[in-house]
């Protein structure tokens, strides 16, 4: 399993196919995601997930999530601008 953990962070400005900002997948065992006190604004993603993208790959695999006192703002996607 894997984890992220991002506090007091400001992740912004960014390009990419598939979540810009942050992308969690899950496709060798479950994974996790905490965001505190942090931004996600200002991010391009051409396909999905212009802010925030979790994907789970593989049928089973969990990926749990917290996201406490952020904002996500601004994002743009194919599919799925903000999260």
């Amino acid at each position: 399993s894997s984890s992220l953990h991002l506090g007091g962070s400001v992740v912004s400005d960014n390009q990419a196919g598939y979540g810009a900002g942050v992308a969690v997948l899950s496709g060798f065992g479950d994974a996790s995601l905490t965001l505190v006190d942090s931004t996600i604004e200002d991010n391009v993603a051409e396909f999905s997930g212009g802010g925030l993208a979790i994907n789970s790959l593989v049928d089973g695999d969990v990926i749990a999530s917290s996201i406490e006192q952020s904002t996500i703002r601004n994002n743009l996607a194919g599919a799925g601008g903000g999260a």
